[in-house]
């Protein structure tokens, strides 16, 4: 296997504030009770369209905009269609199962296992929301939005991603919420990411939800649902002194050698994903300088991203060949 040797810089960039003024906000109502195709939909702010980012099956999962998964406010148990209340907040965007499987019954997907013999399920695709305007905005933007999850990480799972009008990039992998309190359905619970700085100043802002599972019938539900997304100014936090990160692929010892510029001993935590999305190394760099050993990938595109302290460096592709 040949590589290619790589050098990257990576800037940090804010994370985990709350957002004080939102500017932009989606929240799915259609008026559908079911079967609703989320490539099909238009909201208030205008239309949402489909990717397919990887291998599929002949019955993928796929997208669906309806309140057969009710969107709901954090802390409630996930329900079918009811009506909007406190709680309740209608329609959701969430993963459903193929027409050939169990079709739209909400955040509940088919995990596979009998292609061959019933369905094939296998599901690689990305929802797009339409571009986001955010020209005058000058400071940090975060986005917040309510959703429960569950699949089975890292091949069933969903990933938040970003376009800067020129490149999608991951953002992060979505993580599952804590639903043993709401027997087989998913726990509502509440999420503020920060997107790149990119997105300052930017007109062609885009966010995209993508779902990925293999065929191995191993996934527990709810798959994944979201609702009331928010984009909004974040709270500023003093960066750090040094705001650097350099990345160099040793492709001879397969190590990816990391200099981070995080100073005082701040422990980093670095983790690899493929492109589509799924975790393939997670590690914790203890000194300023620090590797990663590559030597179980196989060719291909992942994504380095790394954590200090709560905020995030913007992510560092690697190209492995």
């Amino acid at each position: 296997m040949k590589h290619r040797y790589s050098l990257f810089l990576a800037a940090l960039a804010l994370s985990c504030a709350m957002p004080a003024q939102s500017f932009w906000t989606e929240n799915f109502n259609n008026g559908c009770s079911a079967g609703c195709d989320a490539s099909s939909y238009t909201g208030t702010n205008g239309a949402w369209t489909q990717t397919i980012t990887g291998t599929e099956g002949a019955d993928p999962n796929l997208w669906y905009v309806s309140c057969a998964e009710n969107g709901h406010t954090s802390g409630i148990c996930g329900t079918g269609c009811v009506a909007a209340s406190s709680t309740a907040t209608l329609a959701s965007l969430h993963v459903g199962s193929s027409p050939n499987s169990m079709g739209d019954a909400g955040a509940a997907y088919d995990a596979g296992g009998l292609c061959g013999i019933l369905t094939c399920p296998q599901t690689s695709r990305r929802i797009e929301s339409p571009a986001i305007n955010c020209s005058s905005i000058n400071q940090p933007i975060g986005i917040t939005f309510n959703y429960i999850a569950a699949g089975s990480a890292p091949n069933d799972q969903c990933s938040l991603w970003y376009y800067d009008g020129t490149t999608w990039t991951l953002v992060q992998v979505i993580p599952a919420t804590n639903n043993s309190t709401c027997s087989g359905q998913g726990l509502w619970s509440t999420v503020t990411i920060a997107l790149p700085a990119s997105a300052i100043g930017n007109a062609n802002v885009k966010i995209g939800f993508e779902w990925v599972n293999n065929d191995d019938g191993v996934g527990t539900d709810p798959s994944f649902a979201v609702d009331d997304v928010t984009l909004g100014v974040t709270n500023s936090i003093a960066p750090y002194a040094a705001t650097e990160a350099k990345v160099i692929y040793n492709s001879s010892e397969d190590i990816i050698s990391v200099t981070t510029g995080v100073e005082n001993g701040t422990p980093v935590t670095a983790e690899v994903y493929s492109i589509d999305g799924r975790l393939m190394l997670s590690q914790e760099l203890l000194e300023s300088q620090s590797t990663l050993n590559a030597g179980t990938f196989a060719s291909g595109t992942y994504i380095l991203r790394m954590t200090a302290d709560g905020r995030n460096f913007q992510p560092v592709k690697l190209v492995i060949e």
